[in-house]
């Protein structure tokens, strides 16, 4: 034990462990069995966005969002959390690190705030898309690209007997944690002013949305925590911590889209039709809302299908007049 601290470097004798182990293969299979009926379902999504249960949910543009977030993020987990060889592009420190991590992070918690934002207004009977949002976003993305940026002007690597590692030094480990602090905060207070909610379906999906960004936060702390102890770098440390943060993004997709998905896919379209009445029964108020209004998107795209659509609803009330 004591030899392999000197010769690897070690914090309370914890020895590094080597990469392209088979726990790290069979990781990186459970992860790719995850992701395509993930890819899947993402493209039933799109392929069913007018339905109006997606639409009610904040719009399946945001879902999707958060979705490419979400696998961007695991595999900047496999990468960073080095299961593999850095050979070829993922030697970039940079890219992987700051880059694809911290982009893919701050999207992931964003675009989650900003549907529950979405849901929050059409509950309210506000169906216009606001410019408003893609401010949000930017400033969101702000302080990481900003991080970005000044780390790819300077030596954040740390080193080892003049070899430079493929690692946060202690000084810019506390950097990050120091940017990405004020997002949790937003983040924070967003919830706390969407915390009184009358529409059933909305204040489920508060709840879901609550738990799971708290589940979040946990395994960013403890991936930081983990950093700073060298856990991470053995295989139980590494393998924990991508394994929590696939199971967030996969969870956190299936249990809000699954039977839905399920529906459209696999039953009969009245089948999904009666489960969006039931919910509207139920008093979901916004998606009431938007089976007779189109939500807008600033978009040709969206001037397209808002078009469409109102030309269906125009043809199925001819049929109707003509019975």
């Amino acid at each position: 034990m004591a030899s392999g601290c000197c010769n690897q470097g070690c914090y309370m004798k914890v020895v590094p462990s080597d990469p392209d182990t088979p726990y790290d293969f069979t990781l990186l299979a459970f992860a790719l069995a995850a992701t395509i009926p993930f890819i899947v379902a993402n493209g039933a999504l799109f392929a069913h966005r007018g339905r109006s249960y997606f639409r009610a949910q904040g719009g399946v543009y945001l879902i999707l969002g958060s979705s490419l977030a979400g696998l961007v993020w695991i595999a900047a987990q496999f990468v960073n959390n080095d299961h593999f060889s850095r050979i070829g592009p993922l030697r970039s420190c940079l890219l992987w690190t700051f880059w694809l991590q911290g982009t893919a992070i701050c999207l992931w918690f964003v675009l989650t705030i900003l549907r529950l934002a979405r849901m929050y207004e059409l509950s309210k009977n506000i169906d216009n898309w606001s410019w408003k949002y893609y401010v949000f976003v930017a400033l969101c993305l702000l302080p990481n690209v900003i991080l970005s940026t000044v780390a790819s002007l300077s030596d954040f690597h740390e080193h080892e007997r003049s070899v430079r590692l493929c690692k946060l030094s202690k000084n810019w480990k506390t950097t990050v944690f120091s940017v990405y602090t004020p997002y949790w905060l937003v983040l924070i207070f967003v919830i706390y002013q969407l915390r009184n909610q009358e529409d059933p379906l909305l204040s489920t999906e508060y709840r879901d949305t609550v738990d799971y960004l708290a589940v979040t936060i946990v395994i960013i702390m403890l991936s930081s925590m983990a950093d700073v102890t060298i856990t991470s770098d053995t295989i139980p440390g590494r393998c924990a911590l991508t394994f929590s943060t696939c199971c967030l993004v996969f969870f956190n997709f299936w249990i809000r889209f699954g039977w839905p998905i399920y529906l459209c896919l696999f039953r009969p379209k009245e089948e999904m039709d009666n489960f969006e009445q039931e919910l509207t029964y139920g008093g979901a108020q916004a998606l009431d809302m938007v089976y007779s209004q189109r939500i807008h998107f600033p978009s040709c795209e969206g001037a397209i299908w808002e078009a469409f659509s109102k030309a269906s609803d125009d043809r199925d009330r001819y049929k109707l007049m003509l019975h």
